[in-house]
C-alpha cells in the first residue's frame, strides 16, 4: 500500500500581493540594471517560463544584493522568497528537503528529525510506502520567488541542478533567480544546452564600493569596528579609489584583519576617533598593498625611516600616491605591521606598545628618553629638551644597561649632530661613542652578557625602533667597533663562565647539563658558546669523576647532547674534546676495573664520535 502523503499546515496565503512597487530605486550605480531588470521580471502577471541568472565573482556581494533587494521590494511577504545554497547538495531529494524547510520551518532542526523517524515507524508498523508529494509544494507556492545560490559549489552535477530548476521554472511557472560564478563552471555544449533551455536572462554583477561596502561588515564581529568604518566610510572609499587596486575582495581581507586588530585593542584607546581613524587608514592601505604584492616586509619595516623624508624609488611612489591620509603616520610601527599584515602576526602587546608610543597615546613618564628622542618631530620642544638631558646623563654614566639601548643611543647622537641639535661634530660624537665601548668592556659591564652574532643589516628594529640614521657610514664603524670588542671581551670571560658551570658540580647534575646544552646566555647557560676550551682536563675531569659513578653515564652523555646537533660548538672544541678523552683515558688506569669500564664505554658511545 502506498500512501501519499500531503502535509498540510496553516500558513500564510500564498496567493497574497507582493509589495513590488515599493521597489526603492536608492545608491543610482553600476547594478542598478539588475535592479531593475528584476524589478521587471517580479512583476510579471504571468509565468515567464524562465530563470534569471546572476553572474559574477565570488565575494564581492552578489547574495548580499539580491537578499535586500528581494526585502525591499517584498516587504512584509518577504517570506515568500525562498533561499536555498546549493553548496555542498549532493542530490535533487537534498534540495527538496532544504526547500520544504524553508517553507515550512517546523521541520527544521529537531522538528523535522521528530517527523522523520515518526513517519519510519508509522511506515513500517503499517506497511506503507511512504512519498512526500513535492510537486505539490511547488505548485502550491508557484507564486513565490526562489533564489538558487552557489550553482558552482553544488555538490552534484550542474547540469542535473539546471534540469532540476527547470521543474520549477518549466512545470510549476515559479519566477527563479540563479546566483552563481560562471568562470567556475565547466561550460561545456551540454552546459549551454541545459543553460539556453533553462535560463533567459543573464546578469552580470558589477562590485560596486556601496553595495560591497554594506555586505562586507556584515561578516564582521566588533561592532566598535562596524560602527567607525561607517564614520569613515568616505576616507575608505577614496583610500580604495586612490589605491588603483580594483579588486574590492581585496577590502574585504583588511575589514577582516581590522576586526582581529579591534578586537584586542582596549575600550578606553576607542574612545579616541582621530587614533581609531588612522588604524582604519593605515591598515586599509597596507592590506591592500600587500595583497598585491606592491609592498613586503621589509619595506613596511623601514618606513620608521621613510617616514622622515621619502626617497624616490617604488616604495616612496607607493605611499604617496594616497592623498587623503597621511602614510607616514607611525600609529602602528612598520614592524608590527609586517608581522599583522605579511606574517599574519596579531600580537596584543606589541600593538599596544605601538598605540602608547605615538602621538594619540603618549604619556611622557612611560616612555624611555631616547625613545622620547626618536619620536622628536612628534613631541612638544619642552618634552624633547627633557628627554635629550636624561638621556645624556644616562649615556655619559653609562646607565644604560642592554647593548641594543647602547646602539639606539649612538646611532641617535650620530643623527643629533647632522641636524645640528647636538654641537659636537660627527668625529667628536664617534669618538665619545667608542669611549664609552672601550669602558663598557674594560668594566665588564653587565649589559655585555652574550656576544654580538648579527651584522647591522639584519638587525629589522631593536626594542620594536629601527636606527634613527640606518644607512650612515659613521654608524657602521661605529657597530663593527662595538661588535669586535664585545665579543673579544665576552671571549676573555669564558673561563669564569666554564668555571660557574663546572663547580656545581657533583651536587647539581641537571644544573651543569643545562647549562651546557640550553643556549640562553642571558641565563647563565652557555649551550651557543665554546667555553670549554678555556677549561683545564684536570679540573673538569676531577669534579665529574667526583659524582656518584652510577650516575656517570647520565652525566658524560652530556657531551653527545651538546654536538650532536650543534656543529659550530662541535667544531670550536673538536680539538679540545680529544685532549679531554686522552686524558680521560690516562685517568681512567686509577680506577676500579668496573669504573674503569665505565669509563671506556662512555668514550666510546659519548665523545669519541664528536671529534672528527
Amino acid at each position: 500500500m502506498q500512501l501519499d502523503l500531503t502535509l498540510w499546515l496553516i500558513t500564510d496565503d500564498v496567493n497574497s500581493t507582493m509589495n513590488i512597487n515599493e521597489y526603492d530605486k536608492v545608491n543610482d550605480d553600476k547594478n542598478n540594471n539588475i535592479k531593475e531588470y528584476l524589478h521587471y521580471y517580479l512583476n510579471l502577471a504571468h509565468s515567464p517560463n524562465f530563470a534569471v541568472l546572476i553572474n559574477g565573482p565570488w565575494g564581492i556581494g552578489k547574495t548580499y544584493l539580491i537578499k535586500n533587494y528581494i526585502n525591499q521590494v517584498f516587504g512584509e511577504a518577504k517570506k515568500r522568497c525562498v533561499y536555498i545554497s546549493l553548496s555542498g547538495l549532493t542530490s535533487r531529494s537534498d534540495i527538496d528537503r532544504e526547500i520544504l524547510a524553508e517553507l515550512y520551518p517546523i521541520l527544521k532542526g529537531r522538528a523535522s528529525k521528530f517527523s522523520a523517524l515518526f513517519l519510519s515507524v508509522l511506515a513500517v508498523l503499517m506497511r506503507w510506502s511512504v512519498k512526500i508529494r513535492y510537486d505539490h509544494f511547488r505548485k502550491e507556492n508557484k507564486n513565490s520567488v526562489y533564489v538558487f545560490d552557489d550553482l558552482e559549489r553544488c555538490g552534484f552535477s550542474v547540469v542535473d541542478a539546471l534540469g532540476y530548476i527547470n521543474k520549477h521554472v518549466e512545470h510549476s511557472g515559479c519566477k527563479v533567480i540563479i546566483i552563481s560564478n560562471e568562470s567556475d563552471i565547466d561550460c561545456d555544449s551540454k552546459y549551454k544546452i541545459y543553460k539556453e533551455k533553462v535560463i533567459g536572462q543573464t546578469l552580470t554583477f558589477s562590485p560596486t564600493f556601496n553595495d560591497a561596502f554594506a555586505f562586507f561588515i556584515t561578516e564582521l564581529r566588533c561592532q566598535d569596528l562596524i560602527s567607525d568604518l561607517k564614520s569613515n566610510i568616505r576616507l575608505v572609499n577614496d583610500l580604495y579609489l586612490q589605491s588603483n587596486i580594483h579588486n574590492l575582495r581585496s577590502l574585504k581581507g583588511a575589514f577582516l584583519t581590522l576586526d582581529r586588530i579591534y578586537n584586542i585593542i582596549p575600550k578606553e584607546y576607542k574612545k579616541n576617533a582621530e587614533a581609531m581613524t588612522a588604524i582604519i587608514a593605515i591598515s586599509i592601505v597596507v592590506s591592500l598593498e600587500v595583497r598585491h604584492g606592491e609592498i613586503d616586509a621589509s619595506t613596511l619595516e623601514s618606513r620608521n625611516e621613510l617616514s622622515y623624508g621619502l626617497k624616490e624609488g617604488k616604495s616612496s611612489d607607493i605611499w604617496m600616491k594616497y592623498t587623503v591620509f597621511d602614510t607616514s603616520n607611525s600609529i602602528i610601527k612598520g614592524s608590527v605591521l609586517a608581522d599583522i599584515f605579511v606574517r599574519g602576526i596579531i600580537d596584543s602587546d606589541s600593538i599596544i606598545n605601538s598605540l602608547d608610543h605615538s602621538s594619540y597615546f603618549y604619556i611622557n613618564k612611560k616612555e624611555p628618553s631616547w625613545i622620547t628622542i626618536w619620536n622628536g618631530f612628534e613631541r612638544t620642544n619642552e618634552e624633547f629638551n627633557l628627554a635629550l638631558n636624561d638621556m645624556n646623563n644616562k649615556f655619559d654614566n653609562r646607565l644604560y644597561t642592554s647593548v641594543g639601548e647602547y646602539l639606539h643611543v649612538f646611532n641617535i647622537k650620530l643623527w643629533l649632530s647632522k641636524v645640528n641639535i647636538d654641537k659636537k661634530n660627527i668625529s667628536e660624537v664617534m669618538t665619545e661613542c667608542m669611549k664609552c665601548i672601550d669602558e663598557l668592556c674594560a668594566e665588564k659591564n653587565d649589559c655585555i652578557n652574550r656576544k654580538i652574532d648579527y651584522s647591522l643589516d639584519s638587525i629589522v628594529g631593536l626594542f620594536g625602533y629601527g636606527f634613527r640614521e640606518p644607512r650612515s657610514d659613521e654608524f657602521n664603524i661605529i657597530f663593527d667597533y662595538f661588535k669586535k670588542s664585545i665579543n673579544n671581551s665576552f671571549s676573555d670571560r669564558y673561563s669564569s663562565f666554564a668555571t660557574n658551570v663546572i663547580n656545581k658540580l657533583p651536587d647539581d647534575i641537571a644544573g651543569f647539563q643545562r647549562s651546557l646544552l640550553n643556549p640562553d646566555v642571558t641565563n647563565g647557560d652557555y649551550g651557543s658558546e665554546g667555553i670549554l676550551i678555556s677549561v683545564s682536563y684536570d679540573f673538569i675531569i676531577e669534579k665529574m669523576l667526583s659524582c656518584p659513578s652510577e650516575q656517570w653515564v647520565q652525566l658524560f652523555n652530556v657531551f653527545q647532547r651538546r654536538y650532536v646537533n650543534n656543529n659550530a660548538i662541535r667544531e670550536i672544541e673538536a680539538e679540545w674534546l680529544k685532549g679531554l678523552i686522552q686524558a680521560l683515558y690516562i685517568r681512567s688506569k686509577t680506577l676500579l676495573t668496573l669504573d674503569a669500564a665505565r669509563i671506556e664505554n662512555i668514550i666510546k658511545w659519548y665523545m669519541e664520535p664528536y671529534t672528527q
